[in-house]
């Protein structure tokens, strides 16, 4: 199968989930440099989507506890993230972030 192989295999499906919802959330989850913003900015251009990332969200240095940088994906501000993007967007609100500064 070839990446355009895949692709296509890839926005074809989402085409099919999107048109059957008035609402739609999709996560990309990948390597580093396996393309999941190359695809994100794909996506949300083709669906006229917000795009939110994950580096905006990151731990910052006070939270990052030995138990919780042991954890898988806790290096991420899950809670932050839930609260100021996933549970407004469920409730269909308004909202705003903070994406995260060094």
């Amino acid at each position: 199968m070839t990446y355009l192989d895949t692709e296509h295999q890839i926005l074809s499906r989402i085409d099919e989930f999107v048109s059957q919802k008035s609402f739609s959330i999709v996560a990309i989850d990948g390597r580093c440099g396996s393309g999941k913003t190359t695809l994100a900015k794909q996506l949300a251009e083709r669906y006229d989507a917000n795009l939110f990332h994950m580096d905006d969200f990151y731990l910052p240095f006070e939270m990052q506890t030995t138990q919780r940088m042991e954890l898988e994906g806790g290096h991420m501000d899950h809670e932050r993230f839930f609260l100021e993007v996933i549970d407004p967007l469920l409730s269909q609100k308004p909202f705003a972030y903070r994406a995260f500064d060094c």
